[in-house]
């Protein structure tokens, strides 16, 4: 019986196929490939987490705040990219509308700009700065651009009044990412992503 690491069907197998000269099996329930062996096209978590660091500290700057970064805010942006792609894997979401790593939903981020960026001039400046001439379609950028996929997913958490828990409580922070991110109408739940976070974030 093989389980596929995506969607945990079993029993599910359709086809064998090849890919790079890996054998593979393509799960018949939610159509994601299971590599026989090693799966895994994550990014570094060592390199990840630095980025995310990288970013936050240089939106702060750009944005003349110091309300981006904290080390709790990088490891809340690590747990959601942990459970939502596999830190990396995936660019969309495979049956649905959302994007990135971070697989945000085009009505978040419409409500984000519209609600919350747009009443806050430092954001709208510092996000002029970065991409006001780029003529880049917003679509693109939430599945290529990881520095606007991070801005934005920063952005939304900042939007919450409730504290971030800290950065050494993984459990409480997949709790955080259950009622704000994912909410109750998602079907994940925290015990999965702190199991994801565990897994993907300390290669």
């Amino acid at each position: 019986m093989i389980t596929c690491d995506k969607c945990g069907a079993t029993g599910h197998i359709g086809y064998p196929r090849c890919e790079e000269n890996k054998p593979i099996i393509v799960c018949d329930y939610c159509e994601d490939y299971i590599l026989e062996g090693e799966l895994s096209m994550s990014f570094s978590p060592k390199q990840f987490r630095g980025f995310v660091s990288t970013v936050l500290k240089m939106f702060d700057t750009v944005a003349l705040s110091t309300s981006f970064y904290s080390e709790a805010a990088v490891e809340l942006l690590m747990l959601t990219a942990a459970q939502e792609t596999h830190l990396g894997k995936y660019l969309h979401q495979i049956k649905g509308p959302a994007l990135g790593v971070y697989q945000m939903e085009p009505n978040t981020y419409n409500d984000i700009w519209m609600n919350y960026i747009m009443y806050r001039q430092n954001m709208l400046d510092a996000l002029n700065i970065l991409y006001g001439a780029s003529g880049v379609d917003w679509q693109l950028r939430m599945q290529g651009d990881l520095v606007y996929q991070t801005i934005m997913s920063r952005i939304f958490y900042m939007r919450i009044p409730a504290a971030l828990p800290a950065a050494d409580e993984p459990m409480s922070l997949a709790h955080y990412w259950k009622k704000y991110y994912n909410t109750k109408y998602g079907k994940g739940t925290p015990e999965e992503a702190y199991k994801n976070y565990n897994k993907y974030c300390f290669k």
